[in-house]
């Protein structure tokens, strides 16, 4: 198959060029696995999945390590239309923000906000309504996954569940 002049083929996996200001050269930077399109979507079904049911554990794609999985999961949520609030600074100014595109933004005003389950938060995000639930904000917490922590039980009940549920976290 002939592709026309301006069509380029899609291997070798796209790179990102950015610019060395201390060098005033241009580098080029390989993708990390969780900026991979197909990952990102099977992150995005993973979470419809458990968006679906409350209360119910889903697993990963495996080629996450777990300490990566708060950020493939912006990755798959995120994009230059939303705002994200880090609360305690879990992403990378080099590595993270840039690709995920998203805005800025305080608490008050974030889209999402990724804070550490560990931590008790003092925060007053958006709230949406029973008419406008899309006004709210959607809290991404990064829980421990280690048998030595505390373990948490939430009992999960209200509209959207069917039947009460119990869920125990680490964090």
């Amino acid at each position: 198959m002939k592709l026309p002049y301006n069509a380029r083929p899609y291997w070798p996996p796209p790179r990102l060029i950015l610019p060395c200001w201390a060098t005033r050269r241009m580098t080029t930077m390989q993708l990390e696995a969780i900026f991979n399109p197909s990952l990102q979507q099977a992150v995005f079904r993973a979470l419809l999945h458990a968006q679906s049911y409350p209360g119910l554990a889903v697993a990963l794609p495996a080629s996450i390590e777990g300490k990566d999985a708060h950020r493939a999961l912006l990755s798959a949520l995120l994009d230059a239309e939303v705002s994200l609030a880090d609360v305690e600074a879990l992403l990378s100014d080099e590595t993270d923000w840039p690709f995920l595109e998203a805005r800025r933004a305080p608490v008050e005003q974030a889209d999402f906000i990724l804070a550490d389950g560990a931590r008790p938060l003092a925060l007053k995000p958006r709230l949406g309504t029973l008419s406008e639930p899309e006004q709210s904000a959607t809290l991404v917490l990064r829980l421990q996954n280690s048998a030595n922590a505390p373990q948490t039980a939430l009992h999960l009940s209200g509209p959207g569940i069917r039947e009460p549920r119990s869920l125990s976290v680490n964090g």
